[in-house]
């Protein structure tokens, strides 16, 4: 099997819906006791962010867990990752997701390699456009391992907040949800989807930005 067959194929990747908190805080105190037990489990730990300010909230709620986690700021290549599974010791790298690699979704892996190990991808964000979203769904379904993928969010997020605050705060309050509970709501996804396909058709770009609240600047309308 050649480096440079991975993506040929397809594969099976796990992708339930967005985990939802209320808050901010309570994403990242679940994110961090997410990465604590895929340490007991021996789990190669992927954390994208669409934002550098994300990241490095995520990096410093680590630090403070005194979890260790290798910060990688390289545009990765197949070999990069190659490399990553390839490894005998688990590793937990944090990343932003332009630093990923391209992949085309008709060159998929019809089976994943068993010999691999899982590689679990966790999300911190959604982004505002759709496609910048769906560019780490590709990436994880090119991989030639098994792949769990999942996006969180919090009703604190500037997506959120700005498109699907009271909607989503109704849902969650009629859940009872508390502050540190979080769900799986298929119906949630889609708002988002839809919301970020609004976005792509009334946005003016999308210029780099540090954080959400800097990209809405940027690239949407204040007063939509």
């Amino acid at each position: 099997m050649g480096l440079f067959d991975w993506f040929r194929k397809s594969k099976s990747c796990q992708q339930p819906p967005d985990l939802i908190w209320l808050t901010k805080e309570a994403k990242l105190r679940w994110f961090v006791q997410r990465i604590e037990e895929g340490l007991m489990q021996s789990e190669q730990v992927l954390i994208i962010a669409q934002f550098a300010t994300t990241l490095d909230d995520a990096c410093e709620a680590l630090q403070h867990a005194k979890i260790d986690y290798d910060f990688d700021t390289d545009h990765w290549d197949l070999q990069t990752i190659s490399e990553l599974l390839d490894r005998q010791d688990r590793r937990r790298v944090a990343i932003l997701a332009e630093s990923l690699p391209n992949s085309d979704p008709e060159e998929q892996w019809d089976l994943p390699d068993d010999n691999l190990p899982t590689m679990s991808i966790v999300v911190l964000e959604r982004h505002p456009l759709q496609h910048a979203d769906d560019r780490i769904v590709r990436f994880a379904k090119c991989l030639p391992c098994r792949s769990h993928l999942q996006f969180l969010v919090s009703l604190d997020d500037p997506l959120m907040r700005r498109f699907l605050g009271d909607t989503a705060h109704g849902l969650l309050q009629k859940l009872g949800m508390g502050e540190d509970e979080a769900i799986e709501s298929r119906l949630v996804t889609r708002h988002i989807v839809s919301a970020q396909q609004k976005i792509e058709q009334y946005s003016y770009g999308n210029s780099k930005a540090e954080s959400p609240e800097e990209w809405f600047d940027l690239n949407y309308p204040a007063n939509w």
